[in-house]
């Protein structure tokens, strides 16, 4: 087995399984992935761990754009919500037609309109997650089915739709608090990203130009290699929020 690609004066212990380049029992202890999906616990290199962390980087700001744009949805919605409520009041008391009756129901347009985002989200997680397979609606059987099937999904749809609209102050007050908190999760998250690819990319450089003796060991024959530990600490880890990562962006 060849020397370690990254330290070139160490036995090779296994390889990389994204390049296959042989990495020695530091870098295959310390650039191991976490035993969950989708890394499943592959052993890899320092450049091929940065690869795999900045797409963890690019994926949360991917994922944060996209909670960030439903925020703003739902407040503008609220906002249109608001004015059409004040339009309808202020007309109402012009036309002296105002009744203390009806002003519950006005007050809920804003909330209305914010949650609409959350029932379209219904719809197509309904409609997407039970649509039927066209490969195997052959048959009279398998068509009935499928019609059957399609109005569940359009009567599910429609209840879903009106318990939101009834429950919309309560769920649109309930989404913006959980989204902010998602927001102020993947703030800490792509922090810890960024500053795990910045770590591993002062460790690469430390290993090309070696220079704080704390940060390095000696070799047998006097020369330098710089210790992993010492820049990159013990927490090195990727992929350990996929499942809140899932939440959130299903949520």
């Amino acid at each position: 087995m060849n020397n370690c690609s990254i330290h070139k004066r160490r036995e090779a212990k296994g390889y990389c399984y994204k390049c296959h380049n042989p990495i020695c029992d530091e870098c295959y202890n310390v650039f191991k992935t976490p035993n969950e999906p989708p890394y499943n616990g592959v052993h890899l290199c320092a450049e091929c761990f940065k690869k795999e962390c900045e797409f963890e980087y690019n994926h949360n700001i991917k994922i944060q754009k996209m909670v960030k744009k439903e925020m703003k949805f739902i407040i503008v919605g609220m906002i249109i919500g608001l004015i059409i409520s004040l339009y309808l009041i202020v007309k109402s008391l012009i036309d002296k037609t105002f009744d203390w009756s009806n002003l519950w129901t006005v007050l809920l347009i804003p909330f209305i309109i914010g949650s609409l985002l959350t029932i379209v989200k219904r719809v197509i997680r309904i409609f997407v997650a039970s649509k039927p397979d066209a490969s195997n609606s052959s048959n009279d059987g398998d068509i009935s089915q499928s019609l059957i099937s399609l109005i569940i999904r359009i009567v599910l749809t429609m209840f879903i739709a009106i318990i939101i609209l009834i429950l919309s102050p309560i769920i649109t007050i309930r989404r913006i608090i959980l989204r902010r908190k998602d927001l102020k999760s993947l703030d800490e998250m792509i922090y810890d990203t960024m500053s795990l690819c910045n770590s591993i990319d002062e460790y690469m450089n430390q290993l090309s130009t070696p220079s704080l003796t704390e940060q390095s060991t000696n070799n047998n024959d006097g020369s330098v290699e710089v210790s992993i530990d010492a820049i990159l600490g013990n927490d090195i880890k990727i992929g350990q929020n996929g499942q809140l990562l899932h939440k959130i962006q299903y949520r």
